[in-house]
């Protein structure tokens, strides 16, 4: 369960550099950022590129939907609304790397 302040808001877990850590759950799965609204949060550089999600070996993982499909990688409007329809974590793929926070 991600932390949430008192407005209802996820707060990121951050380490004593500033660095920003994985949520996990209670079975060790990466869990991802998730807004207010329920909108699933990309990583985001400091330039505001959007970051890919890699797993252990480096390798980067395919983003699924809510129905299991790979959505591909996307900018602007076209990104926005694929969190809209649900960029939701699939459970099949473990999530997460430290320097994205996801």
């Amino acid at each position: 369960m991600p932390a949430v302040n008192g407005i209802g808001e996820v707060v990121p877990a951050m380490d004593d550099t500033g660095e920003v850590m994985p949520t996990v759950d209670g079975i060790g799965e990466v869990m991802p950022v998730v807004n207010g609204i329920g909108e699933v949060v990309p990583a985001m550089d400091d330039t505001g590129e959007v970051m890919p999600t890699v797993d252990d070996t480096g390798e980067v993982m395919p983003t699924v939907d809510g129905i299991g499909e790979v959505m591909p990688a996307v900018e602007g409007d076209a990104r926005r609304e694929r969190h809209r329809r649900g960029d939701a974590h699939s459970g099949r793929h473990r999530r997460g790397d430290a320097r994205t926070g996801r």
